[in-house]
């Protein structure tokens, strides 16, 4: 909605008119100028509104991305978990792959990472 071109000046000496009809369109100037000044403010809070529906808009998308990410990371871990819990490990030894199983890595990592922690 854009704001009416509505003219506020009003050569009201050009005019044979009463006083009381000049106080009249001195009113009407300022009833005007009044409208014009709150049809802009009108616009400029639409334009604020729609700006925060985009904002909001775009937060939601980023929230449900990172929610996404972060159940795929979880399945993730949870898959490596259970292969770790399961003792089972492909290791590559000079150039061969070997299946390695029965034994508790989750165990052996977590030694490892406080041997290097000290």
């Amino acid at each position: 909605m854009s704001t009416p071109n509505i003219p506020l000046v009003l050569n009201r000496d050009a005019l044979p008119i009463s006083a009381s009809v000049n106080d009249i369109l001195i009113k009407y100037t300022s009833a005007l100028a009044e409208i014009q000044r709150l049809l802009a403010e009108v616009e400029r809070l639409r334009s604020d509104r729609d700006c925060e529906k985009r904002l909001r808009k775009d937060a939601d998308e980023f929230r449900e991305n990172a929610i996404s990410r972060a159940e795929k990371a979880e399945a993730e871990l949870a898959t490596e978990r259970a292969r770790l819990d399961a003792g089972t490990i492909l290791l590559t030894v000079a150039g061969e792959r070997v299946w390695h199983s029965g034994v508790d890595l989750r165990a052996a990592i977590d030694a490892a990472m406080k041997e290097n922690a000290k």
